[in-house]
């Protein structure tokens, strides 16, 4: 028996599946622990004897509807009671011996790799499979590209697939739609629009034959109308988002490295030993200030005069998926509940929120900021500890916290070994820092588009929608700094030299990094 995972489960919807559901539920206990049915208000008997079979085996368990929802009704009530006993992930697959259980082992090690993506199978068809089907299929298809912009959905229909449970929970919850027939299809293309990746992996499929214990609830006229009917509202929904996916789908032609990279030290990087500043000596950074020592004042009576206008400025510059990412980026690198968490240059909470959620109510969270005016908008969301000091001098003891969190501050940083050496010295033994930052684009092009936007674009909007106008200043000093800010090599170089183990640089579309460090 597969050993059982506390992370990942196989969940598979069932109505009056025919005599295939045993085998095939057999099949999948074979390759994975545990497995939930959840039967559809099914009147052929396959709950009585699916529950017969949950008695002999501990890995099964049996979820009976009085009535018939339809699948995405009964993938919902799954994955409701899958989340509440902690699973992240779920691999849905039909009841009638359809879908190939033994890559069931392989859809939940490509999940588990890339956990914040959903796992697509793409249906390799035998000769005999229905023409009507097959060819029907693409029209589906085609739409799903359209709607979400050519993502790389492989195929809509094909239920064979590994979701993330948190998103698509809170999108079928937000949501009337996607409780029957239409759930395969909408589900992918409103996971795409939350930012959700998809990732294909081929998969057979084996249409049965009446004689061959088939069961078929296609009804032509009936799903087709539905679908048309999903793919009508789901093309407006389309068109509403056009402007952001327009804007991923650039991010992916030219500025998409998406891929991990653990940087290797320079060997010029401080090779005297002196200290590191964040930003490099430039006559840009004059109009803001004359040199170090005004540089804490300037910043901060920045920070403090756009402290009002700051949430709403990110939420545009972010198109709405800042606090996604942010979470996941702390849930990925190991933040948890009960965990004390310090957040460094905490602003006004952006971070420290989605930390906040991620330990809990048996967590603890302390924020640091020397901005008393950014502290202020922070004490109106979360009733934490606040800190009003600066990265380099944290007035913590020693061995206090279990995890420090940055997020696109560390160009305002002024000595990066000083700040690094603080971090480490406040971490328990075995805690990490994750320190989230903006890098320059490598092309020409990326970096007029990043500026203008960030700079120009950003600020404008924040204008027209009556957020202080201090924020366009501040926008602008974010774009000289991006630019200005020294090479993702030093600060790591930077971070070994404070003591710092396992350090490696994630880089995410390009832009977006997240430096990772450990205390031994």
């Amino acid at each position: 028996m597969p050993t059982p995972s506390k992370t990942h489960l196989v969940l598979i919807p069932s109505y009056n599946p025919g005599p295939k559901v045993l085998a095939t539920v057999r099949a999948a206990l074979a390759q994975w622990s545990p497995v939930w049915v959840v039967v559809d208000g099914s009147s052929d008997g396959s709950d009585q004897a699916l529950q017969a079979l949950a008695v002999e085996n501990p890995g099964l368990k049996v979820i009976v509807l009085p009535e018939n929802r339809g699948k995405g009704s009964a993938v919902l009530e799954g994955i409701t009671q899958a989340a509440a006993a902690g699973f992240t992930h779920a691999l849905t697959m039909d009841s009638d011996g359809q879908h190939p259980a033994d890559l069931i082992p392989a859809f939940m090690a490509a999940s588990q790799a890339q956990p914040a993506a959903m796992v697509l199978g793409k249906p390799v068809f035998a000769a005999d499979a229905p023409a009507l089907r097959v060819n029907g299929r693409k029209v589906s298809n085609g739409w799903a590209n359209l709607e979400t912009l050519w993502m790389g959905i492989g195929d809509s229909l094909y239920g064979f697939r590994v979701y993330p449970i948190a998103p698509l929970k809170r999108i079928m919850l937000g949501n009337r739609w996607m409780r029957r027939f239409d759930f395969d299809p909408e589900a992918v293309v409103r996971l795409c629009w939350a930012g959700v990746q998809p990732l294909n992996l081929d998969a057979p499929v084996r249409y049965f034959r009446a004689d061959e214990g088939g069961v078929s609830h296609f009804r032509y006229l009936r799903d087709n109308t539905l679908l048309t009917w999903m793919h009508t509202r789901l093309f407006l929904g389309f068109l509403l988002r056009l402007p952001r996916l327009v804007w991923r789908r650039w991010l992916a032609a030219h500025l998409v490295h998406d891929a991990k990279m653990t940087d290797s030290a320079s060997p010029n990087a401080s090779a005297d030993g002196s200290p590191v500043a964040a930003l490099k000596s430039d006559p840009r950074l004059q109009t803001y200030f004359a040199g170090e020592e005004e540089r804490r004042v300037a910043t901060r009576a920045m920070f403090d005069q756009a402290a009002g206008g700051y949430d709403q400025a990110e939420r545009i510059t972010a198109l709405g998926s800042g606090a996604w990412y942010r979470r996941d980026v702390l849930r990925r690198n190991g933040l948890s509940a009960g965990m004390t968490l310090l957040d460094v240059a905490a602003g006004t909470g952006l971070v420290a929120a989605e930390g906040f959620r991620l330990i809990g109510p048996s967590g603890r969270l302390l924020a640091l900021d020397p901005s008393p005016g950014m502290l202020a908008e922070l004490r109106k969301k979360l009733d934490v500890e606040t800190i009003e000091a600066y990265a380099e001098s944290i007035p913590l003891p020693d061995n206090h916290v279990d995890f420090v969190s940055m997020g696109y501050a560390l160009r305002h940083v002024g000595d990066l070994d000083l700040a690094f050496s603080e971090y480490l010295r406040v971490l328990r033994p075995g805690g990490r820092a994750c320190i989230m930052e903006i890098s320059r684009p490598q092309s020409r092009f990326g970096q007029m588009l990043l500026r203008g936007y960030i700079g120009g674009l950003v600020p404008f909007l924040a204008r027209l929608r009556r957020s202080q106008a201090d924020v366009k200043q501040l926008w602008e000093y974010y774009g000289d700094t991006i630019d200005l800010a020294i090479e993702p090599e030093r600060i790591l170089d930077a971070m070994r030299r404070a003591g710092f183990v396992e350090v490696k640089c994630v880089v995410t579309f390009g832009v977006f990094r997240e430096y990772l460090g450990c205390k031994a």
